[in-house]
This record gives C-alpha cells, structure tokens and sequence, in this order.
C-alpha cells in the first residue's frame, strides 16, 4: 500500500428551494504500519571453507515489508543465536564471518555445522518481526602438515631376513589433524640413502 492515497470528492448540497451549492472533500489514507515482515531469499543453508579472514561475507539475509509496497523497506537485522564466529549487519542483513574458524579446534572438530536464528524488524525496538534459521556448513580444508612421534629410527635387522620382513609400520607413528579423511590420509614416498633402493623398500600407503 502506498504511504498516502487520496480520494477527491465532490459534493452538493440542495435546500427545500432548489437553491444549492457545491464542496470538495479530500480522503487521505495513510499508511500504518501493521504489517510483518517476511523474508524472501531462497537458500538457507550455506557452504563456507574454514580459515576464512574476519570480516568476509558468507551470505545476505533479504526480506520484505508490506508496509512499504511500491518504496524500499527500511527493516533491520541481527542474530538471535549466542556464537562467536558469525556477526550480521543491521541494515543490509549480510552475514560476515567474526573470528577464525577453525574445523580442526575442538569446538568444531565433532560438528562443523553452525546454525543461526536471524530476526528481522520493521523498527529498531518494538514493531513487527520475524524469524527464521539458517545453517552455516564449515568445510575442512587441507591446512596441517602431518606429524611424527619421532623422526629418526635406528633399527637392527639380521641379514638372514627374508624379502617382504616388516621393519618398522610408520603408519602408526604418524598422523594428521585435519578433520576430512581426504585431507588426513596419509601417503609415505622418498625413500632415500646409499644403496636402499636395492635393499628396501616403502609402502605408500
């Protein structure tokens, strides 16, 4: 509904004589602001990947006010839900990341979803308001050197060993703090050292 519509009328007043008159009366209707608003994007989950810098937008919150057909709505935004990581801006409802995310902290390491309860209002206190939630998806990303118990070995084999005797299993010693088994898998290639192309040999895996 627009903020003012008027209606022009006319009218005619006739004594018992059939003398008249006529006048004019102005009907302005104004706009009240009883309506809720909605919101009107279509996506509510979104996909991010971790270590993003703080201040980076991960998405924008868009709503409507039927009190403001025809014009730009003036509603304002923000984060019903307590979290350290995501803040919104008021006026233009887009969604920045706060801090550093990281999957691999213990926070995030069981469970990389974050979800968020977002409140739009049509005044800055009081009015109408909505809710909805959206769900913020932190991918993990390749970002930790793997690591060993130790790095050097010293090892004693009697030269009657038969081809295919397991020296020592690195696989065990060594790991990776990435949370995606992609990223952590781990893959054991360079063999190196005078001679040990001929006498030993790595399994990759």
């Amino acid at each position: 509904m627009d903020n003012h519509i008027s209606y022009s009328l006319i009218l005619k007043v006739t004594d018992s004589g059939g003398l008249s008159v006529n006048g004019s009366l102005e009907v302005r209707i104004t706009n009240i602001n009883d309506e809720t608003p909605y919101f009107t994007m279509t996506t509510t989950t979104f996909t991010i990947p971790e270590e993003q810098n703080p201040g980076d937008p991960v998405c924008t919150i868009t709503a409507k006010d039927p009190d403001d057909t025809g014009f730009k709505s003036k509603l304002y935004y923000s984060i019903n839900t307590p979290n350290q990581y995501f803040s919104i801006n008021q006026m233009t409802g887009v969604i920045q990341v706060a801090k550093r995310i990281d999957v691999d902290d213990k926070h995030l390491r069981l469970n990389s979803t974050i979800a968020l309860e977002i409140k739009v209002s049509d005044l800055p206190s009081a009015g109408h308001s909505n809710l909805t939630t959206i769900t913020i998806q932190i991918q993990d990303i390749n970002d930790n050197p793997p690591t060993c118990e130790q790095y050097t070995f010293s090892i004693a084999v009697l030269e009657t060993q038969v081809n295919g005797t397991l020296i020592t299993d690195l696989s065990i010693l060594c790991s990776d703090n990435d949370v995606d088994p992609v990223n952590k898998a781990l893959t054991f290639t360079g063999l190196s050292g005078l001679g040990s192309n001929e006498r030993f040999q790595v399994i990759p895996a």
